[in-house]
């Protein structure tokens, strides 16, 4: 039933569209994001995503294609190689820090320009890899407070939060709500 169709959009594009700059269509949108750069999203979903051609946006930490910092030491993340490979296949690859660390946290103990530091680094990173612009950013575990958004917005075009819901307007462009699946 065409009634009950969603269309994917990646963050960018939301952000777009909620900004007027791209004509929003017929059917209710719908954004797909994976945190953190994992290997098994690159391995799993991408495979299913481009089977389906829907778009997605991939929110890597840029400390962490290099190999020089070991992350959770659980998880497997993805290369350099294969951010740039999402890249070229069209997916939108967002920023998510350089190596998680809880900005409203770095703030609190105040450490703002460790804060500074994670925010822009990650994207001069993501850029280099990627050859595009990352306009999209992800706090890490969802967390960020009045100062950290305003660095956030002279930044990036829009950031996405763990606030959950479904609607979205112009005034959440820093705090962009998602559902957990």
């Amino acid at each position: 039933n065409a009634m009950f169709c969603r269309e994917p959009v990646s963050i960018s594009q939301l952000s777009e569209n909620l900004l007027g700059e791209r004509e929003i269509p017929e059917n209710p949108l719908f954004a797909l994001t994976f945190d953190d750069g994992l290997r098994n999203q690159f391995d799993n979903a991408v495979p299913v995503l481009n089977r389906y051609e829907t778009e997605a946006t991939f929110f890597v930490m840029g400390g962490l294609m290099d190999g020089s910092w070991a992350g959770d030491r659980v998880h497997a993340y993805m290369t350099s190689e294969q951010v740039e490979h999402l890249s070229r296949l069209g997916y939108e690859i967002g920023s998510h820090t350089v190596t998680h660390r809880n900005l409203v946290g770095l703030y609190n103990q105040g450490n703002m320009g460790g804060a500074l530091d994670e925010i822009h680094q990650s994207k001069v990173k993501l850029e280099a890899v990627t050859a595009s612009e990352v306009t999209s950013f992800c706090y890490p575990n969802g967390s960020s407070n009045l100062a950290i958004r305003q660095v956030v917005s002279d930044v990036y075009k829009s950031a996405v939060s763990t606030i959950s819901g479904r609607m979205q307007t112009e005034s959440m462009m820093y705090s962009l709500r998602r559902m957990r699946v």
